[in-house]
């Protein structure tokens, strides 16, 4: 049986969108050495980088359909702010009505952002998916939600100070162009160059990465349907899909450490994914607030602790969040739903699954390794959000 999952060539072993996903990790990585102290060279520098990795990720035709995405989105982020944060009269409110109503009017802005992005990814993945993308190259639709999340990190926290400059080189931020790795704003703009451009860490996560992706070329096992309907013995089919999960979580670890050192390197000191939090957690909650720390801080600042604002009840805020994760993230809405309402249900007859004991180790790596990671926990942790 082996011979039929086994891959004797790179092609095989990673798919074309797969390769450029990485071969822009190692650009952003070459980029984060050589980058000028000018924000507008700089700038230069971010914009053309980001076509290039999102050239060779998505293909031409892709580009030029998130190219017109990006242009979309920045012109409408500049009205609302110009005719719509801006034009908020300081004179005619006190200073804690002025800061109520702003909050409440980029809050506004934030969701409609999120909203018309949304419609961009339903339409995207309905009508133009399968045209668009040649042969195994990415989908495009992620690139949309990582812009919609930049932007909406803009709007919460932009004031008059900001700089026009500043705004567009986070929004293109090479680092997080392909990885997801969208830290704050305000964690962008307290950025700390000299004090970790001379330590070692990024150079050691370098390595690390490395090791991972490489790691994940060596051990992929295609996963071909017409291959698999061909296994008759339950248990092999288990230990290979086994296999392909530990390839594809190698795969994504070695992108995410590609990102968390570039950052580094770029002084900012955040990091998206705790790897040893999650492979040795003894809690489901754990592993799902270390799994996505970007996105999982977006939701929470965003619409958590608005809805909580709104309401006392909590499963409200947390139903919520999950709508908006669920249509932002394009999951199969049927499944999620499901799967949703029976981790809800587990969740009130045993909370957190938290206990410290050896069988809950083994129990929560069972938990990951039969579900798919990035769905999986994507979909359940917004039930384990405080």
């Amino acid at each position: 049986m082996f011979h039929l999952y086994h891959s004797s060539t790179l092609e095989e072993a990673i798919t074309p969108g797969e390769l450029g996903y990485i071969a822009g990790s190692i650009i952003s990585a070459l980029y984060c050495f050589f980058r000028p102290q000018s924000k507008k060279t700089l700038l230069y520098m971010n914009i053309i980088f980001t076509i290039i990795i999102c050239y060779m990720a998505f293909g031409l035709i892709q580009l030029a359909y998130i190219s017109y995405i990006i242009l979309f989105n920045l012109i409408i982020a500049a009205l609302m702010i110009k005719c719509y944060i801006k034009r908020l009269s300081k004179n005619e409110n006190t200073i804690e009505t002025y800061n109520k109503i702003l909050k409440t009017r980029k809050r506004m802005c934030c969701l409609a952002i999120l909203i018309y992005n949304s419609i961009f990814i339903f339409v995207y993945k309905y009508f133009f998916d399968k045209s668009l993308k040649k042969g195994n190259l990415q989908s495009g639709k992620c690139k949309i939600s990582f812009i919609a999340i930049q932007l909406s990190w803009v709007i919460l926290e932009y004031n008059d100070g900001t700089s026009t400059t500043d705004i567009l080189n986070y929004i293109f931020l090479i680092p997080s162009t392909l990885s997801g790795h969208c830290p704050p704003f305000h964690v962008y703009l307290k950025r700390d160059t000299e004090r970790l451009k001379s330590s070692n860490v990024p150079l050691s996560g370098y390595f690390m990465a490395v090791v991972f992706i490489f790691g994940s070329i060596l051990t992929r096992i295609p996963s071909r349907k017409e291959k698999l309907k061909k296994i008759d013995n339950i248990l092999i089919l288990q230990l290979i899909i086994l296999a392909s999960g530990y390839s594809h979580r190698f795969l994504y670890y070695g992108m995410w450490v590609f990102s968390e050192s570039s950052l580094l390197y770029l002084g900012i000191n955040y990091s998206n994914v705790k790897i040893k939090e999650i492979e040795l957690s003894r809690s489901i909650k754990n592993t799902v607030k270390n799994f996505n720390i970007c996105y999982h801080d977006f939701l929470k600042e965003l619409i958590f602790k608005w809805v909580m604002e709104l309401t006392d009840n909590k499963y409200i805020s947390i139903l919520s969040c999950y709508f908006i994760s669920s249509i932002l993230l394009d999951f199969k809405f049927i499944y999620s739903i499901v799967f949703f309402t029976l981790l809800a249900a587990g969740s009130f007859l045993y909370p957190y699954f938290v206990t410290n004991t050896v069988v809950d180790l083994i129990l929560v790596n069972l938990y990951l390794h039969n579900l798919n990671l990035l769905i999986s926990l994507s979909s359940f942790k917004l039930i384990f959000f405080v």
